[in-house]
């Protein structure tokens, strides 16, 4: 008897740390769409006053971006947010 009540016990915890651990995934990745969608349109903001600029010195097109440090790398401002579009489209 002792150990069926052991049992139940034991199963109860683990259905409940199931429960917080599967709550506590879905907020981490909430947080992290809406991270990505900040950054993103933080980037295009960005992205916009460099064609800008662009039109004022009288060029058509910019040839060669800002590059931005990310994860210790260097990427170009048109990468960066070809990637932000790219993970935002699996999620």
């Amino acid at each position: 008897e002792k150990i069926a009540e052991a049992t139940a016990s034991s199963r109860e915890k683990i259905a409940e740390a199931t429960v917080n651990s599967r709550e506590k995934i879905a907020s981490a990745y909430e947080t992290s769409i809406v991270e990505l969608k900040k950054q993103k349109i933080e980037m295009e903001a960005k992205y916009a006053v460099m064609l800008l600029k662009a039109q004022k010195l009288g060029k058509r097109q910019v040839k060669a971006f800002p590059k931005l440090r990310v994860s210790g790398s260097t990427i170009s401002v048109r990468e960066r947010l070809a990637d932000f579009g790219n993970k935002l489209s699996k999620k």
